[in-house]
């Protein structure tokens, strides 16, 4: 079964976001081999689905486990490792940043719900940046904080949305030439009904917009009167719709539209289209049942009265779906420029890892329910959620 898609929430509107699982099996050096078409002074790389041939990677034992019983972690939005061989976690429960050394003791706390100066009322991003200094992004108040490894606020400023039409969103990566790359997305579709986005992608420096890396097709949304007098407008996912991924580290950004396909760019210049050689793996009605079946079943698990359960389902059935699966629902990028993506249309999913030329050399295994943080050459930094729903974040070796 393909990923999880989430309910798009509009104002006024209580939804239900399943939670996508990331796991992966796993590859060391080498590539799948593949073909390379010049398109325009644009390299298109087409390489083969089949992970059998790959050397599977895998993700070691803790070296660093933060979120004990003393020190616990609920909804982490972010983590970056520090200097001194520790980390710095954001979460989103408490609107603080916590800084641990490298025997994962705290050393620092900084932030706190609230409207004051040194406060966060919705904490949703956590970046590291050079050195020891990380950039905290409260979506709420429109502000950015910069601290220092002690916690104190080193700089403020705001977040503004990059123009008229786009919504305003905290950046979710810092390149090395100082700029933050921000992703909005925006529909001129009108409701209720269906609703295709798109996503861009803006560079900014200093609360300004630069300029427009790139805009991608995005996620769709359906839509449908609700409510007691029809007044409302409730959003539903469309099963195995686009799955729109970025990520971006050095002077490397890469982004997904629709997830078929990976489109790399370096130094704000596209350079690179990453793509797999086997036909996409066709949607048909059992696996959008069991789409169906799932979301109900979270339901259920989060506590939903069975008339909502029931009105789930009503609704997810009657919606549009996709008709395949898409093949890349997450991506992250390593300090060698690698490209990791998250597949979404083989089982497990697992990750597959692509080198900084575009061929795939490697699959990996994550342990479940994990999200990559920041990947250096040996080292992954993750959090994740164990059976129990205990939250931690995890530095771990990469075996090749």
């Amino acid at each position: 079964m393909g990923p999880m898609r989430s309910f798009f929430a509009r104002p006024g509107l209580v939804v239900f976001a399943p939670l996508l699982l990331a796991t992966g099996c796993g590859a060391g050096a080498g590539d799948a081999g593949g073909t390379v078409v010049d398109s325009a002074g644009v390299a298109v790389v087409t390489t083969s689905s089949d992970a059998g041939n790959l050397p599977r990677w895998q993700v070691g034992e803790s070296l660093l486990t933060v979120g004990t019983e003393d020190t616990p972690l609920v909804r982490v939005v972010g983590a970056a490792r520090t200097p001194d061989g520790g980390v710095a976690v954001g979460t989103a429960d408490t609107h603080e940043i916590l800084w641990f050394d490298a025997r994962g003791a705290l050393t620092a706390r900084a932030g706190g719900e609230g409207g004051g100066p040194e406060e966060y009322q919705w904490l949703q991003t956590v970046i590291g940046l050079p050195g020891d200094t990380v950039a905290a992004f409260d979506l709420m108040s429109g502000r950015a904080n910069l601290h220092g490894s002690d916690g104190s606020i080193l700089r403020t400023y705001s977040i503004e949305a990059p123009s008229r039409g786009f919504g305003r969103q905290p950046p979710f990566a810092r390149l090395d030439d100082g700029t933050f790359v921000v992703r909005t997305e925006h529909t001129d579709d009108p409701y209720p009904g269906h609703q295709a986005y798109t996503v861009h992608l803006v560079r900014r420096a200093d609360g300004q917009t630069l300029d427009t890396l790139a805009s991608v097709p995005g996620r769709e949304g359906y839509t449908v009167a609700c409510g007691p007098d029809d007044s409302a407008v409730c959003t539903v996912g469309i099963a195995y719709g686009p799955a729109t991924s970025v990520a971006a580290r050095g002077s490397r950004v890469a982004v997904s539209g629709r997830g078929d396909e990976i489109r790399v760019l370096d130094d704000g210049v596209l350079t690179r289209i990453l793509r797999l050689g086997e036909p996409a793996v066709a949607v048909g009605p059992d696996e959008v049942q069991a789409y169906v079946d799932s979301l109900a079943a979270s339901a259920e698990a989060a506590g939903f009265d069975p008339a909502r359960v029931r009105l789930l389902r009503e609704r997810q059935s009657g919606a549009p779906s996709g008709t395949r699966m898409p093949r890349f629902v997450d991506l992250a990028i390593d300090g060698a420029g690698r490209i990791w993506a998250a597949r979404g249309d083989v089982a497990g999913p697992r990750w597959d890892v692509f080198s900084a030329e575009g061929f795939r050399v490697a699959t990996v295994a994550l342990p479940p329910r994990s999200r990559i943080h920041q990947i250096d050459d040996d080292r992954i930094l993750i959090s994740r959620t164990d059976a129990l729903d205990v939250e931690t974040v995890e530095l771990r070796p990469i075996i090749r």
